[in-house]
């Protein structure tokens, strides 16, 4: 187990899709729970490009978004946020959420996925018109 490591941008894939979902987003697996461990979290950082975008959908996990850089507007549950760096979200499992990079620059921050992971269920369902 690695007990230190510096998120180089050579971590970060180049901007996607996010498989029709969202633009400009990349991430950087940075823990990554397997199923049987003691510790069920997973921890990314995401980059969202200006005006990039995550559409509506859900997870079966809880989710913490801790703000690094940019400024970000988040949707939980129908209620909008516009969060800076130094602030953080808190996203419950099911619950409908997306994002939208409203800043002049790239938006990053940290996310921690706490939950066991369940290999038969989907890690990202959108949620439709």
């Amino acid at each position: 187990m690695e007990y230190y490591r510096k998120v180089e941008d050579s971590l970060f894939p180049p901007p996607g899709d996010l498989e029709g979902h969202g633009h400009g987003i990349s991430i950087a697996f940075l823990l990554v729970n397997e199923a049987g461990e003691e510790h069920p979290v997973t921890m990314v950082c995401i980059q969202l490009e200006p005006g990039g975008h995550v559409a509506p959908h859900t997870h079966y996990f809880e989710q913490v978004y801790f703000f690094l850089t940019g400024q970000l507007e988040v949707s939980v549950a129908g209620e909008v946020y516009n969060v800076t760096p130094h602030s953080y979200v808190i996203i419950p499992p099911h619950t409908v959420h997306s994002s939208r990079n409203i800043g002049e620059q790239t938006e990053r921050h940290l996310e921690i996925m706490a939950g066991p992971w369940v290999p038969d269920l989907p890690y990202f369902t959108p949620v439709l018109d």
